[in-house]
């Protein structure tokens, strides 16, 4: 470049000093970029001396702005070393590098190949934007490659890369990626320890608020015999029931308003629950001793306060556990014939299948194996009986009465399906379904889309979201069963809304003759109807909060976004899905992360096509205030057409009136096998168990 042209470039940018904010940066920062390169160019150019401009103001800022390029170029690589740690995680050994399994035929080497080829690239990109030591595997069906995807539909410049890492950090809020002084796990506790328990009228409130906000929705615990042996002093005797209880209350305090429960020393609400959670053991493990039902439960109560925290790593693992105590007492086989049900058999066999849907929506969230198949466990669902009628009436409901635990039976059997999807779409490629693009996966769409649309069509009729449901509970059941439905066939159709996506057709969205973009987005929106319309009705019947539901819509509402990000079309429900998760950031530091990390893909795929006019609204929308009424249909109006191939009908509220598709990658024929990716703060590892998500609390 001549050197009237640097200088002139050096002399406009003097005067014209550059904004502060991150839309700012972004929008120069590939015009800057591309100054300085010329400007080095033209220092080491060997055919033309370089001069040095006579204005001394013009020589600073060529030097500052060539100072401020290799310090982020040196910040750059030291991410790319991984020597940049968050002072808040800890740093364990990596595990021995992941392989990847051969696929099944000749025929399908190539393309297996090509696809790892392509997703090692985009893993390579997206791991310079990770910050930590941590490594977990994360296989396709898992949130974190869906994430990856959301990542390379931007089409990020060349330019702007370097900066990404920059922008996910400016959007991280301490608050919510930092490890809390008081998020401490007792590992190795002494076993003759005091444990302190609640005041006695605390103590009461929080069994109360357990059992009607958790306990319905997932029926752990037997309530009378609970309660009487509380009122009983059991657990100041019995170390096991005491970490139950303990576990109670923990999982309680997160619904209550007692300051007594926030962590000593503290008024972040964030710390609800962990005076009492600390007192736990993570694990008892014990070789010699045979596990208690106590010990089950307490486990499964520990996942469950543990998968909204900042500590989920250790989630999936204790499920594991949990599954083998169980398997260890029996608990995964039918009982004999003209055996008498008692009440521990029936505790029993509620915390396994507890446990088994925690495995399987914590496995196709995360992309691992799941550690039950089918074919090793043939215990009853729960009984259709609720506890009231457990011990008078021979567990008998009384008929006409529909039952709480339905629900719960209910999302048993869709979880299977979703096991189902995970092995026959997911698998290691030893499976012909499991082989991208062939026709064996198109035939399994096909048939495990045709098992969801019979498993609506016997979800019991109290549950069913066409019909007006007066009883709140059953009306909130409702919504998250239905939810969930959304939740596994956008798992059924992803394998091919990328490729419909990529397709040379811009006017298509089928693959194989399936229109699995067109499903995936009326799941996605259908999910974000639903929250917003039980939202509505909680607020309008003068509910103070919907604190508890937390758990069951931020799952959903997350995948919701995913897909309007990687489909690039209705980015308006992006926006709706962040301003409903933002209602469960004061108590869930899951939920901050979520907002966080989708402002920021969202600031760098908006200014890498231009649009940072936009970015400033999306990145600081305000938490919504509890006297704020969702514009939704109501449970009825906002159903909708469940053959999801006809138009959408009239009730459904007005879609966006332009679609924009933007332009994809070669990433999105990737369908390769899962890689090892570098635990992003323990962001993904909460996905979906909360990341973990049961989808249920």
């Amino acid at each position: 470049m001549p050197m009237m042209s640097i200088a002139e470039t050096w002399a406009k940018k003097v005067h014209n000093p550059l904004h502060t904010s991150y839309t700012s940066q972004l929008t120069v920062f590939g015009r800057a970029t591309e100054k300085v390169e010329s400007l080095i160019g033209a220092i080491l150019s060997p055919s033309t001396p370089f001069v040095v401009p006579e204005d001394p103001e013009v020589t600073r800022q060529m030097l500052v702005d060539l100072a401020n390029h290799a310090r982020t170029l040196d910040r750059q690589l030291s991410l790319a070393r991984g020597t940049l740690v968050s002072e808040d995680t800890f740093h364990p050994n990596r595990p021995f590098p992941q392989t990847t399994s051969t696929t099944p035929s000749p025929n399908s080497e190539a393309e297996a190949e090509d696809s790892e080829d392509s997703l090692d690239t985009i893993t390579t990109d997206f791991q310079k934007l990770l910050i930590t030591h941590n490594q977990r595997h994360y296989g396709r069906s898992s949130d974190f490659v869906f994430l990856q995807y959301a990542f390379e539909a931007g089409r990020i410049p060349r330019m702007l890369q370097p900066l990404t890492g920059t922008v996910f950090a400016s959007f991280r809020r301490p608050e919510f990626w930092h490890r809390l002084p008081f998020q401490r796990i007792c590992d190795t506790p002494d076993p003759g320890y005091p444990l302190v328990f609640p005041d006695p009228d605390l103590l009461q409130d929080l069994i109360r608020i357990y059992f009607s906000t958790i306990n319905c929705i997932l029926p752990l615990l037997h309530r009378p015999t609970f309660e009487r042996s509380v009122a009983a002093g059991l657990h100041f005797h019995d170390r096991p029931f005491a970490f139950t209880v303990l576990a109670v209350c923990a999982i309680a305090s997160r619904q209550s308003d007692d300051p007594r429960n926030l962590y000593d020393g503290t008024d972040s609400c964030h710390s609800l629950g962990w005076k009492w959670f600390q007192q736990i053991p993570l694990v008892q493990l014990k070789f010699t001793d045979q596990p208690t039902l106590y010990d089950v439960q307490s486990c499964i109560l520990t996942v469950l306060f543990l998968r909204m925290t900042s500590t989920p790593d250790s989630v999936w693992i204790l499920t594991g556990v949990g599954i083998r105590y169980a398997q260890e007492m029996g608990a995964h086989r039918k009982k004999p014939k003209g055996h008498k049900r008692t009440i521990e058999d029936e505790l029993w066999n509620r915390a396994f299948w507890i446990l088994l849907v925690t495995d399987f929506s914590t496995s196709i969230a995360w992309g691992r194996p799941s550690i039950v198949s089918p074919d090793n466990y043939d215990a009853d669902l729960p009984a259709d009986c609720d506890d009231e009628y457990w011990e008078h009436s021979e567990f008998q409901q009384p008929e006409g009465t529909p039952s709480v635990i339905s629900c719960f039976r209910t999302y048993c059997k869709l979880m299977e399906i979703a096991g189902s999807v995970q092995r026959t779409l997911y698998g290691i490629g030893k499976s012909p379904s499991s082989v991208p693009g062939s026709q064996a996966q198109t035939e399994a769409v096909l048939e495990l889309d045709s098992a969801l649309n019979q498993f609506v069509n016997d979800i019991p009729s109290h549950l069913k979201w066409d019909k007006p449901q007066s009883n709140f509970l059953f009306y909130w059941q409702s919504c998250i069963l239905n939810s969930m439905v959304h939740w596994v066939r956008i798992r059924v159709h992803r394998p091919f809304i990328l490729r419909a996506i990529h397709s040379s057709s811009s006017d298509s969205d089928t693959d194989n003759g399936i229109p699995s973009q067109t499903i995936c987005r009326t799941a996605a929106r259908s999910m974000v109807l639903i929250a917003e319309a039980l939202h509505a009705r909680r607020l309008s019947e003068g509910r103070k909060t919907s604190i508890e539901m937390a758990p069951s819509l931020i799952s959903p509402l997350l995948i919701a976004s995913l897909v309007f990000l990687v489909i690039r079309k209705e980015m308006e429900y992006v926006d709706r899905c962040m301003a409903l998760v933002k209602w469960y950031e004061p108590r869930y530091q899951s939920a901050g992360r979520i907002v966080d990390s989708l402002n920021a893909i969202i600031a760098i795929v908006q200014n890498s096509d231009e649009r940072v006019d936009q970015f400033p609204q999306v990145a600081q929308q305000p938490i919504p205030s509890e006297n704020q009424v969702f514009p939704v249909p109501d449970q009825q109006q906002s159903t909708f057409d469940w053959s999801y191939l006809q138009p959408q009908p009239q009730s459904q509220p007005p879609l966006a009136t332009q679609d924009t598709i933007w332009p994809a990658s070669s990433f999105y024929g990737s369908n390769g096998d899962g890689h090892s990716q570098e635990n992003w703060d323990s962001f993904m590892a909460m996905l979906d168990g909360q990341g973990m998500d049961l989808g249920f609390q």
